[in-house]
């Protein structure tokens, strides 16, 4: 018993955090831990305890990550201030560490109308402590989730409830991009039989939560979802192919690595790039080594992966020696190129290989994807398209206010104009696309740049779309144009107290498209300066499903470098 527990003024003496390990736990333990972790005499987020009920959610999944879920929403509406924002830090950590089934769970529309449902239907003049942690929240989801998850088709709620709250006239804090990055999808390595585990996993979770709602469309897709799972259906996937497509992906990042070291003969420098490849390279060395004793009864499959492996061993053995400064060192280590691996270009430029390495990152619909979407993405496929935001977010509510209903098509005020132009009558903006298009394969895109001379003028436009909403903000007015291919207007922003300078912008198309960008109208951005720069961008011969950006800048004298893919350029 822990010192607190020997003070306790209640007859319900709790167990210390560390010893709810035992196989016997059940559900009202995992809530009696949870209402431990939101205690309102806390003066911050015991991360010990949070860490518990995240192991606890993960080792016995079933129904918990649910019945977490439920009970911390519940927490987060609770009249104490204290509990509600410990409740929200638990949230976060759950949300952060539990993976797709939690994941699930906070993208249900029940889930996210409680979340929200203290908020006024109008904005209030300044955001509770509560509310501003709850916008911080669905922004972070809905920029790392909603567009890198590989399971992103599942969570339509969270982009829907987003937009609920961007029309009434909510405005969501910056998020901090480095907490948030532990919500992408990680470049590791993964067995074919991880990939299984992992996969399964997801269904498995997917597939309760349909037999749960238990709807005549939901029963439907869990019988289809049974049957792929049970290997009766042809979609069944086939993991090794996966793996040796995350392997492709290797070896062409080690030839990478060969091309800039047979470009740098002398001493290479502290480079970022360098340093991204090699630690990537490291990292799966010991995957690789786990996947040869695996593999050791397909003699062809383990013949490969020992020369990748040497492969790798010795370009990262002739950076380490270049790193420290032994040229002749590095010149007598024998490059060992495995079968079917391409001779390194010696006229390459680093542009072209940063270039080569960002290809390398498109992310592919996996047939899991395509084969375990929910319900909710099948249904919306087969009814109608929504005609206006009202048609598209029906059933989402917060407070006492649910659209869909003749009392939500008041109008609000729009949360901030994507560029300066007039903005549509509120009561019928625009609908942001809810299918994601397909995407083209990968190492179809290549790059363009131009900073800056002239000025673009500005044309009418068809539909606006935020690429980039941080201290620099970059926005898109996308127009069809006159004979074929569409006319692109890019605003950049400066919303901080800091001036931006060295703004170069980079955008890449598919193979088959053709990319003209006009120079820049500038590359500096003075503080809180709206449109500060302007581009003219024009693509041929029509709109790409996809487009992936760069952009390079400087704020406050701190370099940064943010990177991005949009898939809603439709017109």
């Amino acid at each position: 018993m822990s010192y607190t527990d020997r003070f306790r003024v209640d007859a319900r003496p709790q167990v210390p955090a560390g010893t709810s390990g035992s196989r016997g736990v059940s559900a009202a333990r995992l809530i009696s831990m949870i209402e431990r972790a939101c205690n309102p005499t806390l003066m911050e987020p015991n991360l010990a305890l949070n860490l518990e009920i995240v192991d606890l959610i993960n080792q016995k999944k079933g129904s918990f990550p649910r019945e977490a879920a439920v009970a911390i929403v519940k927490l987060i509406n609770s009249r104490t201030p204290q509990t509600s924002i410990l409740a929200l830090g638990l949230l976060d950590v759950c949300v952060k560490n539990c993976g797709y089934p939690f994941h699930l769970q906070i993208s249900r529309k029940e889930f996210l109308n409680e979340l929200v449902r203290k908020f006024p239907e109008k904005p209030p003049m300044s955001y509770t402590r509560t509310q501003q942690l709850i916008l911080e929240a669905i922004e972070e989801w809905n920029q790392t989730l909603c567009k890198t998850s590989r399971y992103r088709d599942d969570l339509g709620y969270v982009r829907d409830m987003h937009r609920l709250l961007s029309y009434k006239g909510y405005i969501f804090p910056e998020i901090n991009r480095d907490d948030a990055a532990v919500l992408n999808p990680t470049e590791t390595l993964k067995s074919a039989h991880e990939l299984e585990e992992e996969e399964r996993e997801a269904q498995s979770a997917k597939l309760q939560e349909l037999i749960r709602r238990a709807t005549p469309a939901d029963l439907q897709e869990a019988n289809r979802l049974m049957g792929i799972m049970a290997g009766l259906r042809e979609s069944k996937t086939d993991y090794h192919a996966k793996a040796a497509k995350e392997l492709d992906k290797v070896r062409r990042k080690a030839e990478i690595l060969e091309e800039m070291l047979q470009n740098h003969q002398g001493e290479v420098n502290s480079d970022d790039v360098f340093s991204d490849i090699v630690a990537a390279l490291r990292n799966t060395r010991p995957k690789i080594q786990r996947m040869i004793q695996e593999e050791k009864d397909d003699h062809e499959a383990t013949v490969k992966l020992i020369a990748l492996n040497d492969y790798i061993n010795s370009l990262v053995d002739k950076y380490d020696k270049l790193r420290n400064g032994d040229s002749a060192g590095a010149s007598a280590v024998k490059i060992m190129r495995p079968e079917g691996a391409s001779a390194p270009k010696t006229d390459t430029t680093k542009q072209q290989l940063i270039d080569n390495l960002i290809d390398l990152d498109q992310d592919e619909p996996s047939p899991a994807q395509q084969s375990g979407s929910s319900s909710q993405t099948q249904t919306s496929s087969q009814e109608p398209q929504p005609e206006n935001l009202i048609d598209a977010l029906d059933g989402l509510s917060f407070g006492n206010i649910a659209l869909g209903s003749p009392a939500s098509h008041s109008p609000a005020p729009s949360a901030s104009p994507a560029v300066p132009s007039p903005a549509p009558a509120p009561a019928t903006p625009s609908p942001q696309p809810q299918v994601q298009p397909q995407v083209q394969p990968a190492d179809e895109w290549t790059f363009s740049s131009a900073v800056p001379s002239a000025m673009p003028s500005a044309t009418p436009t068809a539909k606006q779309l935020s690429v980039l909403d941080s201290e620099l903000a970059i926005n898109f007015s996308l127009s069809k144009a006159p004979l074929a291919g569409i006319n692109i207007d890019a605003f950049y922003s400066n919303k901080s107290s800091s001036p931006i300078s060295g703004v170069s912008f980079q955008l890449a198309v598919p193979k088959g498209f053709s990319l003209q960008m006009k120079p820049q109208s500038g590359t500096d951005l003075a503080p809180n300066t709206p449109s500060g720069i302007t581009q003219s961008i024009h693509i041929d011969p029509s709109a790409p499903s996809k487009l992936r950006w760069k952009v390079n800048y400087t704020v406050g004298g701190v370099a940064k470098s943010q990177e991005g893919l949009l898939d809603n350029i439709e017109l």
